[in-house]
């Protein structure tokens, strides 16, 4: 009997030893498998809060990105603006300074010299209709008919409005001559026709 108790002992020893090593194995993968979990899950939060900030970040980006176009477009605006109110007070200025130059010697000299410049290109032309302002539309007319000697017949005579403040215009079949004192200011002040303020 007491071989079978020393056998028995011996066998819990061997049962309690093997039972050690398979728990002290299954911990190892208990541990192993909550570590991955544990790693795994802290990664993905890692990469959910790297996303939520870049996220962020490229929010911040484009709403930084918007309030400087926006001041660019104000400021641009301004700008545009306040050289729009220069350029008007600018021709106000010159159209007063041009309406004391209509009475001088000085403008009938211009008004000679800018219709004789058209004379080469209206050669030819049988209709023409001539404008200059009521008070010099006489003068001009005639002077104009005495340069063509019968190689045009004005066609049509007509008062400019007194806002034109000097100069003419002379249609033809061909071509319109505007050389109007306004026109020519505000060609200079504002470049092309499709420029003029209303």
């Amino acid at each position: 009997m007491e071989e079978i108790e020393h056998k028995l002992k011996w066998f819990e020893k061997h049962c309690m030893a093997l039972a050690e090593k398979e728990k002290i194995e299954l911990e190892k993968i208990v541990e192993n498998e909550v570590g991955r979990k544990v790693e795994e899950e802290l990664k993905q939060e890692e990469e959910r809060l790297a996303n939520r900030e870049q996220k962020e970040k490229e929010k911040l980006k484009q709403h930084f990105f918007e309030q400087v176009f926006d001041e660019k477009v104000k400021g641009k605006k301004k700008i545009y603006e306040t050289e729009l109110i220069l350029k008007a007070e600018l021709v106000q200025e010159v159209k007063e300074k041009l309406k004391k130059f209509t009475c001088t010697p000085e403008y009938d000299f211009y008004m000679k010299s800018s219709l004789e410049s058209v004379l080469k290109e209206i050669k030819g032309c049988r209709m023409i209709r001539f404008s200059a302002l009521s008070k010099e539309l006489e003068k001009w007319r005639d002077w104009f008919n005495q340069q063509g000697e019968n190689q045009w017949t004005i066609s049509e005579i007509k008062a400019l409005a007194e806002d034109k403040i000097g100069g003419w215009i002379i249609e033809t079949e061909r071509k319109v001559f505007d050389n109007t004192l306004l026109t020519n200011i505000k060609e200079k002040v504002y470049g092309t026709k499709e420029n003029y303020p209303n």
